[in-house]
């Protein structure tokens, strides 16, 4: 017997009251960042604590789509445990932090120059017409 679930018909509200591993594939698909993806690999950890195959399966498939993610674009190494992709993701967490900052400072950095590159034309030139 083959059964066909259609996803699209569970709102993203009523997919964590059904705690269950094919509610917990849909979620995962539609994490939108980190700490969601974090809690449902928490979550994996629990229920898949009696059965190694299963959590080796669920590692394999969390991993490769984490690599397809374009929002995330992320790169982890060839692992086959939920624990170890939690921990990876908690450190890469952090490091994208730091990038995330340092690209705030760097894009505020050229905004301040471009607005002294500015004012220094205007008291050269006059008003400078913003296109």
């Amino acid at each position: 017997m083959l059964l066909l679930i259609d996803e699209n018909t569970y709102r993203d509200t009523e997919l964590p009251s059904l705690k269950n591993l094919v509610a917990a594939v849909f979620r995962f698909e539609h994490a939108d960042n980190l700490a969601v993806t974090q809690d449902l690999i928490s979550l994996l950890i629990d229920w898949l604590g009696d059965r190694p195959d299963l959590r080796r399966m669920f590692s394999l498939w969390i991993r490769a789509t984490l690599m397809r993610k374009k929002n995330y674009a992320i790169l982890l190494s060839q692992v086959d445990d939920l624990q170890k992709i939690k921990i990876m993701l908690s450190e890469r967490l952090e490091q994208w932090a730091l990038a995330y900052i340092a690209a705030g400072k760097e894009e505020g950095k050229q905004e301040v120059e471009m607005l002294a590159l500015q004012k220094l034309l205007s008291k050269h030139f006059g008003a400078i017409p913003l296109t």
